[in-house]
């Protein structure tokens, strides 16, 4: 149900979709413990998704893909964080408690690899 409630906008249409807010998206990455006040990988991210890095100068489309991409980014920094202080990749992918995560981010790839194989 949970669920549901949180993607409600998602399966709206058009012409009832209600618009995304600023205050949404940091309600929505405050859920997920994604920090996103001043936070450069976040507005890197943002940059990323929509050529904009900060949230007061997107419009309604895009805060709709900032805010329906949020749980796929936290998974995905969650993820790196792990494999960063050790973690192997391969056993946290087959886990199951990433499944939006298809692989480490390739910043997190290339510090795993140096470390792992130190002619790199």
């Amino acid at each position: 149900m949970k669920l549901l409630l949180e993607n409600w906008r998602e399966f709206l249409s058009e012409e009832e979709k209600e618009e995304i807010s600023v205050e949404d998206i940091h309600n929505r990455a405050n859920e997920l413990e994604i920090p996103w006040d001043d936070d450069t990988e976040f507005m890197a991210w943002t940059k990323e998704l929509t050529k904009k890095s900060h949230l007061d100068d997107l419009d309604d489309d895009e805060r709709s893909i900032v805010y329906a991409g949020l749980p796929k980014y936290g998974q995905q920094k969650a993820f790196d964080e792990k494999v960063l202080a050790g973690a192997d990749w391969r056993t946290l992918k087959d886990s199951g408690d990433y499944p939006l995560v298809d692989s480490m981010s390739s910043d997190v790839a290339a510090h795993y690899f140096k470390q792992k194989f130190d002619w790199l």
